[in-house]
């Protein structure tokens, strides 16, 4: 007796664990949701006074003398949509779920393609951060060397002035420097020509021997005759007229 119950229950079990049975249980309930709600939820009192009938002989009638849409309702339509979602909506749901998955992925070729644009614009803006530093350490470097230039120079003319400075104390105690402002004067009146008209120097030669040996002076490319003025020169006349114009 035991195993015949566990054989029937073992076959219950496998009758209403199958798709059929429960599309066929799902579907009959869809289509008679209103028999459903008037076993389960109506209360038969509000139904006997509404109807004069209470649910009990309703139901009979019902089933003693189905009509025409009792039996659509409770078995044809419940079968069709039962084989509907079995054979049919299968296709269907691959049909649809290809097309989301189609849509899936376009949308992750687009996220692809937007993040590849995204990345693409940061390596451009960093390329052209990169070249604006480029630029600022060009202009840094240029601002450093002119600077450094500049030192250099100031370097060179202090040192050129402070070579000069000695250079004019031990020309002091030549006798070109006793000479010095009749040698300007005597250049002044020939036009600072170190030669008069009949071509004879307007000063001593020792003296243009001594300015040319300290490079006070220097000779022309274009005429050994001819002599041009150092910055030598200038300086050591102005420190000369700041000494004798005290």
């Amino acid at each position: 007796m035991e195993k015949i119950i566990t054989e029937i229950f073992t076959a219950f079990k496998e009758k209403i664990s199958s798709p059929f049975f429960r599309y066929f249980t799902i579907s009959w309930i869809l289509w008679n949701y209103k028999f459903v709600y008037f076993i389960a939820f109506l209360d038969e009192k509000v139904y006997f006074e509404a109807h004069k009938i209470t649910k009990f002989d309703y139901l009979m009638n019902c089933n003693f003398y189905p009509d025409y849409w009792w039996w659509l309702f409770f078995l044809v339509f419940p079968i069709l949509s039962t084989l509907f979602f079995i054979y049919l909506f299968p296709y269907i749901n691959i049909y649809f779920l290809g097309k989301y998955d189609k849509t899936i992925k376009e949308e992750d070729e687009l996220k692809y393609d937007y993040k590849k644009f995204i990345k693409n614009k940061d390596i451009e803006l960093k390329k052209l951060e990169v070249e604006e530093k480029k630029e600022e350490i060009k202009v840094i470097k240029e601002e450093v060397k002119k600077t450094k230039a500049t030192k250099e120079i100031k370097t060179l003319e202090n040192t050129k002035i402070n070579d000069w400075n000695k250079e004019y104390e031990e020309f002091k105690k030549s006798q070109v420097y006793k000479d010095f402002w009749n040698i300007i004067e005597k250049i002044h009146h020939h036009n600072w020509y170190f030669l008069d008209n009949y071509n004879n120097f307007v000063i001593n030669k020792n003296s243009i021997s001594y300015l040319l040996a300290n490079k006070v002076i220097e000779k022309s490319a274009k005429s050994s005759d001819y002599h041009l003025f150092t910055e030598k020169w200038e300086y050591f006349a102005k420190l000369y007229f700041e000494e004798n114009n005290k």
